[in-house]
């Protein structure tokens, strides 16, 4: 996929995966589904990027962890 990637993101995942996480490709989502999607996340984490103005659909009190590379 044509996305951004960042050192260790592998490892990452897999260790949110076994905290219940999942891997989400927003680019595979139509509109409703990632308002939805982000309507209904406790936590999210992702790497810094467009897909994060999304936030805007979080409720109050949603984790948000923006990952940047150097």
């Amino acid at each position: 996929k044509g996305r951004r990637k960042f050192t260790n993101e592998d490892v990452l995942a897999q260790m949110l995966e076994k905290k219940g996480f999942v891997k989400v490709y927003l680019e595979d989502l139509k509109v409703a589904e990632q308002i939805q999607l982000f309507n209904q996340a406790e936590v999210i984490v992702s790497a810094h990027g467009a897909g994060l103005t999304n936030i805007i659909f979080c409720k109050p009190g949603t984790q948000v962890f923006e990952i940047f590379q150097e």
